[in-house]
């Protein structure tokens, strides 16, 4: 998420003048009651670990017979986050297991059928969770099958981030809410430049074989699917006609239009941020991706507009998001109870609000779109937030992602619109075979 520089007063210490203040045998008695948890997340390093760091000395101050252990398990460089969930459940068949993990949403389903999770319904209910003061569709992410597994910590989701200089140059009007796919591939093509065979400026940056900032957004909002409700299957739904369609014309930008980048090319230019660069016009991208030309290139004029919307008719979008879940084997859930119900508060928020995007309505009105306007276009955009096909299945990374990026590969290299109805076929049943093997298990 997206550092802002700016700190609370954690009120260390007031804490220090009231323990001062308690006769000795009372201080003795609090350090004796004091039960601590451990909280587990993949975020590592000052600006990763700065937001736990504000919300749990707030916590503490608020709840003094809890001590929380923040404990960083960050994945090794070129591991995925799945790393992380199969190192907390290491840890917890192990007998030494954090309370709290923090789980990421495409490991949610996962981690929950493990059989590691309490509900947390009750605990939300006894601490008085207003589950109205939340985005309704955010808050939803945490609930699989019926049961409240999580609470989401921090969430963001999809936008159009386009240089303002660029679409100026081209004579083009700037993107707006309710803008269309024909809107979007227009300006894409006249924001292109090329050099005889070679574009020089690309109007957009497809994110290739990132699903959700590419692929599976153009599915949603053509109207389609990936997978089945239950998970199970890719047919009648990866091969619906909305779905074909609609991979149809994502894919056909990179083999036909050639406006984007393809990941053989974006691979070529290693870690350079295109985007900033002013090398492409118009980027698919969460809100961290805005840190970049605040901190690198602050002379970039740069706005944020709405994905635009499909054949659908209906604005889609896709969400990231983390949230808190509370392990069975814990043995102080009534205290890890407490901490999670307080991320969900409204004081916790407000924190949150300086460092990240809030599920917390409130907070994000008063707090982070006042200091950060671009935020706007992602909080309008909640309400829109498609459910995660992510949490659909067991095993979306093993199963089901390996087969479309090798789609969007081939296509990329040498598709065209005579084989990629073969391609997305092919796809298909190399899914559901996949599919079948998990689910015998």
């Amino acid at each position: 998420m997206i550092t802002m520089k700016r700190l609370f007063s954690l009120g260390i210490l007031a804490i220090a003048l009231v323990l001062m203040s308690l006769p000795p045998h009372a201080a003795a008695h609090r350090a004796q009651a004091t039960v601590t948890i451990r909280v587990s997340t993949w975020d590592s390093g000052t600006g990763g670990l700065k937001p736990y760091q504000v919300g749990i000395a707030a916590f503490e101050q608020s709840h003094p017979g809890i001590k929380v252990d923040l404990e960083s398990i960050a994945p090794p460089v070129g591991q995925a986050l799945s790393w992380y969930i199969a190192r907390v459940l290491t840890e917890i068949a192990a007998g030494n297991g954090p309370d709290v993990m923090l789980v990421p949403d495409d490991q949610a389903r996962y981690f929950a059928h493990s059989g590691q999770l309490i509900d947390l319904a009750p605990a939300l209910k006894q601490y008085n969770v207003q589950i109205s003061d939340f985005y309704p569709n955010v808050w939803s992410l945490g609930n699989l099958s019926g049961t409240t597994y999580y609470v989401p910590k921090d969430w963001a989701d999809l936008s159009i981030q386009y240089n303002k200089t660029l679409f100026k140059k081209a004579g083009l009007p700037f993107p707006k809410a309710g803008w269309t796919w024909a809107d979007f591939l227009r300006d894409a093509q006249k924001l292109t430049v090329m050099n005889g065979s070679h574009p020089v400026q690309w109007g957009v940056q497809l994110q290739g074989d990132w699903l959700r900032a590419g692929f599976l957004y153009f599915v949603h909002s053509g109207g389609g699917q990936v997978l089945s409700p239950d998970g199970k299957t890719t047919t009648g739904y990866l091969t619906s006609k909305a779905s074909r369609n609609a991979i149809q014309f994502f894919l056909s930008m990179y083999y036909k239009y050639h406006v984007s980048p393809t990941p053989a090319e974006l691979s070529a230019f290693g870690s350079l941020n295109l985007f900033n660069a002013q090398k492409v016009a118009m980027v698919f991208d969460g809100p961290w991706r805005m840190a970049d030309p605040y901190e690198k290139n602050p002379s970039l004029d740069f706005g944020v507009a709405p994905v635009p919307i499909g054949p659908s008719g209906k604005q889609v979008t896709e969400p990231f998001w983390a949230g808190y879940g509370i392990s069975k084997s814990s043995k102080h859930i009534a205290a890890a109870e407490q901490f999670v119900a307080w991320s969900a508060s409204p004081a916790w928020a407000k924190i949150d609000a300086v460092f990240s995007m809030p599920a917390n309505k409130s907070a994000a009105v008063a707090i982070s779109m006042k200091q950060d306007p671009h935020l706007k276009v992602f909080f309008d955009q909640a309400n829109d937030v498609a459910p995660l096909e992510e949490m659909k299945t067991l095993n979306f990374d093993g199963d089901v992602t390996p087969a479309l990026q090798h789609l969007i590969e081939q296509a990329s290299l040498s598709g065209s619109d005579a084989t990629i109805q073969s391609l997305i076929t092919q796809t298909s049943a190399a899914i559901n075979a996949k599919l079948a093997a998990t689910y015998k298990q």
